[in-house]
């Protein structure tokens, strides 16, 4: 029994292919940026009020907010970690049992991507950034867990990327 359990804590350990990232882009914005990220998130909020749509006022001003300390952030640099068991984003564990099928975008410099479709509801897709890292290796090691499948960026990531968010 001993024998089984140091079995199953190797397979639970053994990394395939590890990495590590920014958790997302950081670009680099200009006055400008600012300036016209105001201007606009101004409007909204006006044009919301002169409509006298109060709610959707506040939910400008919290969403322009967000977005302007989103901004300022540096990306932090995170691990990720294909096992024997799922893929590891930091230190949480993502089981290959709750995860449906992975397709990479690698069009460097500026896609270098890995998506994950889940099987929850709440987190349908993961986007996870490669970096550096061999893409060709990350998908040799994922082959062995889960089918590859064509998935596209969410509207919200594409929308994103070109307002570089």
């Amino acid at each position: 029994m001993e024998n089984q359990e140091g079995e199953k804590e190797t397979e639970i350990a053994k990394v395939l292919v590890s990495w590590r990232a920014q958790e997302f882009a950081h670009y680099e914005r200009d006055k400008n940026w600012y300036a016209l990220w105001l201007i606009t998130s101004l409007t909204g909020i006006i044009l919301a009020i002169i409509f006298k749509n109060f709610l959707f006022a506040i939910f400008i001003f919290f969403a322009a907010l967000a977005i302007f300390v989103h901004a300022l952030q540096e990306p932090r640099v995170i691990s990720f970690k294909i096992t024997a068991r799922g893929i590891v984003i930091s230190d949480r564990l993502y089981p290959f049992e709750e995860l449906e099928s992975f397709w990479i975008i690698y069009e460097p410099p500026h896609i270098k991507e890995l998506i994950i479709k889940s099987k929850r509801i709440l987190m349908p897709q993961i986007n996870i950034p490669i970096g550096d890292e061999n893409p060709v290796k990350i998908r040799q090691a994922l082959l062995e867990f889960l089918t590859e499948k064509e998935q596209k960026h969410s509207l919200i990531d594409s929308i994103s990327r070109w307002l570089r968010l």
